[in-house]
């Protein structure tokens, strides 16, 4: 993906990307992975802006998830049937358009937060959705929760 300057406006925003990991604990019960930012004390997913060396969208949500939490994972390991595109604007300053993917966390993974963040959880969806403090990202989660219950129900 070639790196193109964004002109952060509705039509040419700003892209980025990000992965919503979940996981079933030990009472079968779905859970999210939720980060905490360090500078604003928000809950979020791991995500962040394309960079020119990341051939797609996919890959910037790979390595945002690598970089914020220490879990590598493969394009194989993403759910292939989901995707949840959220386009939003920033502190009253660019609009942003956010991919995020789905995809459950290795058996192995350890969570290591970056700098970047200062806590994470792992939360079923109504407590998750108690922490999310944006309108899109609540609306992700429900999304992604409602293929999870529909893919596992089938």
């Amino acid at each position: 993906m070639a790196k193109r300057e964004a002109s952060g406006t509705p039509e040419d925003p700003v892209l980025a990307a990000g992965i919503v990991v979940w996981r079933k604990n030990d009472y079968g019960v779905i859970e999210f992975l939720l980060l905490q930012n360090a500078l604003h004390h928000t809950w979020s997913y791991a995500k962040g802006h394309a960079d020119s060396d990341d051939s797609d969208l996919i890959q910037t949500a790979l390595r945002e998830l690598a970089e914020e939490t220490g879990v590598l994972m493969t394009p194989n390991q993403l759910v292939n049937d989901f995707a949840d595109v959220s386009t939003y604007r920033v502190k009253d300053s660019y609009w942003k358009q956010v991919v995020y993917f789905l995809s459950s966390k290795p058996c192995t993974a350890a969570i290591t937060c970056s700098p970047e963040h200062e806590a994470h959880q792992w939360l079923p969806e109504k407590e998750a959705l108690a922490l999310l403090p944006h309108q899109d990202l609540k609306r992700t989660l429900i999304r992604a929760a409602m293929h999870l219950t529909h893919a596992h129900a089938t």
